[in-house]
Parts: C-alpha cells; sequence; structure tokens
C-alpha cells in the first residue's frame, strides 16, 4: 500500500508541475504562483498553514504549540549560542 501511495503523490507532483508549465507560458502569473505553492505542499506533505517546525523530526503537536506560545525563548538562546561557538565568539 505504501508504494502505491508513493506512486500516486510522484505522479500528483508532475502534474502539478506540468500545471505550472502551461500557466507560465501562458503567462498567467497568479495561477502559476499557486499551482507552486501546491506542488510545495504535496512535496513536503504539509499545508501551507503548518508550522515549519513540523518538518523537524521529534517534534510534536504539543511541542510545536509551545514553540509558537514564546516558550521557544531557551531553543533561540541556545541556537544562538550554537551559532556564536560555530563562528567563533560567544556572546553572553
Amino acid at each position: 500500500m505504501t508504494v502505491h501511495i508513493t506512486d500516486d503523490m510522484f505522479q500528483a507532483v508532475r502534474l502539478i508541475q506540468a500545471c505550472v508549465d502551461v500557466l507560465s507560458s501562458n503567462g498567467w502569473l497568479s495561477p502559476a504562483l499557486a499551482a507552486m505553492e501546491l506542488a510545495q505542499m504535496v512535496t513536503q506533505a504539509m499545508w501551507g498553514r503548518d508550522s515549519y517546525l513540523k518538518q523537524l523530526p521529534h517534534f510534536t503537536a504539543e511541542i510545536i504549540k509551545r514553540c509558537t506560545e514564546g516558550v521557544s525563548r531557551l531553543f533561540f538562546s541556545l541556537f544562538d549560542n550554537t551559532i556564536s561557538v560555530c563562528w567563533g565568539f560567544y556572546v553572553k
């Protein structure tokens, strides 16, 4: 069953890309951009309104909710410190 879903998704992306080609060759910018966004959503298996954090491994709906509520300060603090260490300086 998984093989069929994967094949169907691959065919869906190819069909949407064909739509993008036809729309862009006719000069229809807005529909072409909408079709590109749809292709991206199908490829990533998520809606455009979904949080990008959903793509990260082990990020559950609860973790995403906490991050969007402002509890992510610690994560960004750790991220900033990691970037600082990687670039050779440390910011307190």
